[in-house]
């Protein structure tokens, strides 16, 4: 009877470690997700209760690092004690006499963020003159990989391109002073589509990778599955943009690539909770 219930136990066990949530530690892999959660000030917030819902949610897709942007409301705050990650990093606050509004910008980590900086952008138009927008970088120890940089950001909307074109200049500049030789994830609402001006730039300029376009290489069957490569949708999918991405730049001891790539909270994957749908991409390091 003993040796049939331990039998059982080991069954078990391993039933358990192969359905378990992939982490950093066991798998030498990293699940990042990146979320615009539609976080306006009043009087242009919708649903101030949205928020308790994605901070109870979001835990359930076991991620290890989550970039939000657009939290710029008081509501978004419990998005800061999302159980199970203890490590934060936040953008810029409110600049006395100059912008009224924070950066929006928060990263959750599992792991330990060592260091962190923000850099706020020096030119904007429209809307988002009143909020301090620019980069966030954490250096973050993921056990099993080693130090990682993680940069998110929330570019400007609209239609300047002159604005947004030089927000990514000195995007690449605060990047470049941060890599050494660390693998590195630049992730956010970019408010750019695949093959602009401002794309193209971010992908040979910069020189990052977009995760989708290496996760469809591998996968040409979602290469027009709208629930794969479309994070903003209106309109019951007449109007459909891709504006948030999460780009890889492999310049560290270990080379990144995406082994899962999905659209969250658009109601088949999370109840859908902002006007944005996030991005969540599980990468693997060899």
């Amino acid at each position: 009877m003993m040796k049939l219930k331990t039998v059982a136990l080991f069954c078990i066990s391993i039933a358990l470690i192969q359905f378990a949530p992939s982490t950093a530690l066991a798998t030498n892999k990293l699940r990042v997700i990146t979320y615009n959660t539609w976080g306006l000030p009043r009087p242009f917030l919708i649903g101030a209760g949205r928020f308790k819902k994605i901070a109870a949610t979001i835990p359930k897709f076991f991620a290890d690092i989550i970039g939000f942007q657009e939290t710029f409301t008081k509501y978004a705050d419990v998005l800061q004690k999302v159980p199970g990650y203890p490590y934060k990093a936040f953008g810029s606050g409110k600049i006395k006499g100059k912008k009224i509004l924070t950066s929006g910008l928060l990263l959750l980590s599992k792991y330990p963020i060592v260091e962190t900086e923000y850099m706020v952008y020096s030119k904007c138009s429209g809307f988002d003159c009143f909020a301090a927008k620019g980069v966030l970088w954490a250096k973050v120890a993921v056990p099993g990989v080693g130090e990682v940089n993680v940069f998110t950001t929330h570019t400007n909307a609209g239609s300047n391109k002159k604005v947004k074109s030089f927000q990514l200049v000195e995007a690449q500049n605060f990047i470049q002073k941060h890599l050494e030789g660390r693998s590195t994830l630049f992730l956010g609402d970019f408010n750019l589509q695949p093959g602009s001006e401002d794309y193209n730039y971010v992908h040979y300029a910069m020189d990052f990778a977009d995760s989708l376009d290496l996760y469809l290489t591998d996968h040409p069957e979602y290469s027009q599955d709208p629930d794969v490569i479309y994070s903003y949708i209106l309109a019951k999918h007449f109007f459909k943009r891709r504006l948030d991405y999460v780009w890889l730049k492999d310049i560290g001891s270990k080379s990144m690539h995406p082994v899962n790539y999905k659209v969250i909270f658009n109601n088949k994957n999370g109840k859908r909770l902002s006007d944005h749908l996030g991005v969540m991409v599980d990468l693997e390091f060899n």
